[in-house]
């Protein structure tokens, strides 16, 4: 069973969130609106800007709050994900409300294998579900963990404009622990030619 350092993402975390706060801050509040003005049919696309602009702090760039809008780039791509994303959370939630706890953690690292390595949505999904099997405690304490943390921001006004770009830095984080540890132990077929 693989293991994800939570000392790790948390620490991780504060440095790709600190590194380009600004365009996450504005991003999640572009995420909010626009989520509700177009009744989330822009939301599977600028969840992957998020994970965009995440993956340039992950890679020591600067990014710029335009990248929110750099997953409209890709939109049927990433609609299709969402629509994916959002019938497995609806099983989940039909098998008794407990079941959306593990789709949405076999899910859990869906978005950045898309993003950071530009899968199509059902190769996401699968490589998501194997490694899902492998890393599957790591996976719900990285959910319960930001899920956690996402919420907190509920205590107070926009308080969630600081805790949910950081709960999403908190699993690519966790993304890249599972990446890293796979390319050594070879467990899960992972395609480095892209």
């Amino acid at each position: 069973m693989g293991n994800i350092d939570m000392g790790v993402v948390f620490s991780k975390s504060w440095d790709l969130f600190s590194k380009n706060a600004l365009p996450l801050i504005v991003g999640t509040l572009i995420c909010f609106v626009l989520g509700v003005v177009t009744l989330g049919i822009a939301l599977p696309a600028l969840t992957a800007g998020m994970y965009i602009i995440i993956n340039k702090s992950w890679e020591g760039e600067t990014a710029v709050i335009s990248d929110i809008f750099n997953g409209f780039n890709d939109f049927g791509r990433y609609f299709f994900g969402g629509v994916i994303y959002a019938v497995a959370s609806i099983i989940g939630i039909l098998l008794c409300g407990v079941g959306i706890l593990f789709t949405t953690a076999i899910l859990l690292i869906f978005f950045p294998l898309m993003v950071d390595r530009g899968m199509q949505a059902t190769d996401a999904m699968s490589l998501s579900f194997d490694l899902f099997k492998l890393y599957w405690l790591g996976f719900l304490v990285l959910l319960l963990a930001s899920t956690i943390i996402e919420s907190m921001g509920n205590l107070i006004p926009f308080g969630v404009l600081l805790t949910m770009p950081y709960a999403k830095c908190m699993v690519y984080v966790g993304y890249q622990q599972v990446m890293e540890g796979e390319k050594g132990d070879n467990r899960v077929a992972l395609n480095e030619e892209e």
